[in-house]
């Protein structure tokens, strides 16, 4: 997979993503089954985009293992991670799904991190 964000140790597998999206945005489940869907808020995150997908595709989505996750905020190197609105990661405290753990800082949204996803 060129420009994948697979690391060590996680698993991918190939579903029909309902929504164009971009390397490290969190996915949910879609309503059609064997489809998924761009994360929203405090959603059940099943995984993690491996590479950039156009709507209606096959994508590569990345689960249990280290990928690179697409960040919504400044993150700090140890955080718990959440999804925000726009399926990207960010804090996680105390409210909402948490998702994974990130390995690296992220100054700001829109870098590419790796992190744990669950």
């Amino acid at each position: 997979m060129a420009g994948g964000s697979v690391r060590t140790g996680g698993t991918v597998i190939p579903l029909i993503c309902a929504s164009a999206g971009l390397q490290g945005q969190a996915v949910r489940a879609h309503t059609v089954a064997g489809q998924c869907d761009i994360g929203a808020a405090d959603e059940d995150v099943i995984g993690v985009l491996v590479e950039d997908v156009v709507a209606g595709e096959v994508a590569s989505i990345g689960y249990s293992g280290l990928f690179d996750v697409l960040s919504g905020a400044a993150i700090t190197a140890g955080d718990d991670l959440k999804i925000n609105a726009t399926g990207k990661w960010i804090l996680w405290v105390t409210a909402g799904e948490r998702a994974g753990q990130a390995l690296r800082a992220a100054a700001g949204a829109d870098e590419l991190i790796e992190a744990w996803v669950d």
